[in-house]
């Protein structure tokens, strides 16, 4: 998750996300095995989850649009 930190800080912060530890291959498995046994018999977690990140996502919306202009904004100011 290194690559998309901002966004999985955003997700994490708003419990809109379930995060594995750092765990060896065999016991990884396991654990994704557990993780999805768990939320597929709750439900109520996985549509909180669901709702969660949609509200991640929709505040969200338009940041690439955002950047994009801070950056044409600052190479214009050192022209």
């Amino acid at each position: 998750m290194n690559n998309f930190h901002k966004i999985i800080t955003d997700f994490l912060a708003a419990q809109a996300v379930v995060q594995l530890p750092i765990l060896e291959k065999e016991q990884l498995v396991f654990s994704l095995a557990e993780q999805f046994i768990y939320l597929l018999k709750h439900t109520d977690i996985c549509e909180k989850l669901g709702k969660q990140a949609y509200q991640v996502i929709e505040e969200n919306r338009g940041a690439l649009a955002r950047h994009i202009n801070l950056i044409v904004t600052f190479i214009n100011a050192e022209k």
